[in-house]
């Protein structure tokens, strides 16, 4: 089914996005395509990923409670670029950067 509210010509994703998992670089928005469109190549537009998101967020009860065990000890910061790097998490702080 198309979304008649998708705001892009051609299934394109509007702004780019940075691709900082694979490979560091930025998607051009008059290249890629939206995953929704089934056309290659794709990436996720701004749409999209803020559509998916309000409907989480709407239509799932509350995912995570913390429990007091996990109030006790500080949170894990993942940066995902220290696991392309195989570096462990830190836990109560940012990133190494």
């Amino acid at each position: 089914m198309v979304d008649p509210e998708y705001p892009y010509k051609n299934g394109l994703i509007g702004k780019g996005g940075f691709d900082f998992f694979w490979n560091k670089t930025l998607k051009d928005p008059a290249e890629f395509h939206d995953v929704m469109s089934y056309c290659f190549p794709w990436w996720i537009s701004d749409y999209s990923f803020n559509e998916a998101l309000t409907y989480r967020l709407e239509q799932e009860s509350v995912w995570w409670a913390p429990g007091a065990a996990d109030l006790e000890k500080p949170p894990i910061i993942v940066d995902p670029v220290d696991l392309l790097d195989n570096r462990p998490p830190l836990e109560g702080g940012r990133n190494r950067r």
